[in-house]
C-alpha cells in the first residue's frame, strides 16, 4: 500500500481538517532515503528517523490477525490498509478525539466504570461526555437503547472491561454499532486473555467500527509504547493527519516483528496467567475480608472489599500490584495477576487483614 494525499478524509472528521494534507515523510515517501534527510550521516543505527511508512510491519501483523480470527482474504477485505501503529493505544484515543470531535458541538458516549481516558481526553477539548452505565449483575451488559439516543460523534466501548475485566457479547456490539451514526470504538487491550472472539471481524460489515489494541498487556512490550488502530482506511488516514510520522520508532517497529516471529512464547506466557487467574479467583473466594470477585477476561481481577481502604493501605505497604477503583466502584480493588510467588504472597496478606 502506497499512502498518499489523495486518501480520502472521512465524511466524520472535524471540519477542519480539510485543510490539511499529509507531512511529506508520508505523501512523498522515498524508501531508505526521506529516513535520512536532515539526520547526522555519522551516527549510529538510531541516527535515521523511523520508517513512517511501515507496510512490512503492517502487513505481519494484519497476516497474523488473519490467522489468529479465521478470516479468509477472500471473503474479508483486511491487509495491511487497515492498520495504523500508534505510540500506545491511549495516543490513538486522543487522536480520534481530536480528529472527529467538533468542540463545544459533538459528544461522545462512555459506560462507567470504565478507562478514564475517554471522559479525560473529551473534556480537556471541550466535548461533552454522555455516560450510560454499564448494567448487569457483573457489569457486563449495555444499554444499548440509551447509547444510540445519545447519538454520540464516537461511541467508546472497553471490552473486556477495565476496571471491571467483564466481557459483552458480540451481539451487544453489533447493536451498537447497527444503530449508531458516528464510530463506535471498541478497545481491545485485554482481548488476547478473554475466551471471545475479537471485534475485528465485523469491520468489513461495519465500516464504523474501529478497534484498538495495544503490546503493552499480553504482548508484553509496555515500555515501548506501541498501539494499534485497525479500521477502515479513510478513518486512518484521518488519524494520520494529526500523528506525529516518525511516532512508531525504530526500536519499536523491530520488537514487533520479533515478537510476531515468537509467538508461541506469547501464547504460552498468556495461559500461565490466565491460568493463575482462576486459582488467584478460587482462593479470592474464600478469605473473609471479600464481599465479592468479579470474574475475569483480563489479566487482573476485580475485588470488592468490606473496606477496601483498609485492605489498599496494607497491600502499598506491601508493594503489592494493586490499583484503587473504589472512586468507580466502591469498595473495590483492581489486583494484578503476577507469577505464581508474587500471588501467593498478596493472598497471604489478605488473609491477615482483621478489621
Amino acid at each position: 500500500m502506497k499512502i498518499s494525499a489523495s486518501t480520502t478524509l472521512h465524511p466524520l472528521a472535524r471540519r477542519s481538517l480539510k485543510k490539511l494534507t499529509l507531512p511529506e515523510p508520508i505523501a512523498r515517501y522515498r524508501k531508505a532515503t526521506t529516513e535520512r534527510i536532515n539526520t547526522n550521516p555519522y551516527a549510529s543505527e538510531y541516527g535515521i528517523y523511523p520508517c513512517p511508512n511501515p507496510i512490512e510491519v503492517q502487513a505481519k501483523y494484519a497476516k497474523y490477525l488473519i490467522e489468529e480470527l479465521k478470516i479468509q482474504h477472500g471473503k474479508v477485505s483486511f491487509s495491511a490498509e487497515n492498520i495504523l501503529f500508534t505510540p500506545g493505544s491511549i495516543v490513538a484515543i486522543d487522536l480520534l478525539t481530536r480528529a472527529f470531535c467538533e468542540p463545544l458541538i459533538d459528544q461522545i458516549c462512555i459506560q462507567n466504570p470504565t478507562f478514564p481516558a475517554y471522559r479525560n481526553y473529551a473534556l480537556g477539548y471541550d466535548i461533552e461526555v454522555v455516560d450510560v452505565p454499564l448494567i448487569g449483575d457483573y457489569l457486563n451488559a449495555l444499554n444499548t437503547d440509551a447509547i444510540a439516543a445519545a447519538k454520540a460523534k464516537l461511541t467508546f466501548i472497553c471490552n473486556p472491561n477495565n476496571p471491571v475485566s467483564s466481557i459483552l457479547s458480540q451481539e451487544q456490539l453489533i447493536d451498537v454499532l447497527k444503530q449508531s451514526s458516528g464510530l463506535v470504538i471498541v478497545d481491545e487491550a485485554y482481548i488476547d486473555f478473554s475466551e471471545q472472539d475479537s471485534s475485528i471481524k465485523l469491520i468489513t460489515e461495519y465500516p464504523n467500527l474501529v478497534v484498538l489494541r495495544t503490546f503493552s498487556k499480553a504482548w508484553g512490550l509496555a515500555g515501548l509504547r506501541i498501539g494499534v488502530v485497525i479500521g477502515e482506511p479513510s478513518i486512518l488516514y484521518t488519524l494520520r493527519l494529526l500523528l506525529d510520522p516518525f511516532s512508531f520508532t525504530l526500536p519499536a517497529q523491530k520488537a514487533v516483528a520479533d515478537v510476531l516471529d515468537n509467538l508461541d512464547l506469547v501464547q504460552s506466557n498468556v495461559k500461565r496467567i490466565k491460568s493463575e487467574r482462576e486459582r488467584l479467583y478460587l482462593e479470592l473466594e474464600q478469605i473473609s475480608i471479600v464481599k465479592r470477585v468479579y470474574p475475569s477476561q483480563t489479566n487482573f481481577i476485580l475485588v470488592e472489599f468490606f473496606n477496601s481502604s483498609i485492605v489498599y493501605e496494607s497491600l502499598v505497604k506491601a508493594n503489592a500490584l494493586v490499583s484503587d477503583t473504589s472512586f468507580q466502584i466502591k469498595n473495590s480493588l483492581r489486583i494484578s495477576i503476577s507469577v505464581r510467588e508474587e500471588n501467593e504472597r498478596i493472598l497471604g496478606i489478605l488473609k491477615k487483614i482483621v478489621y
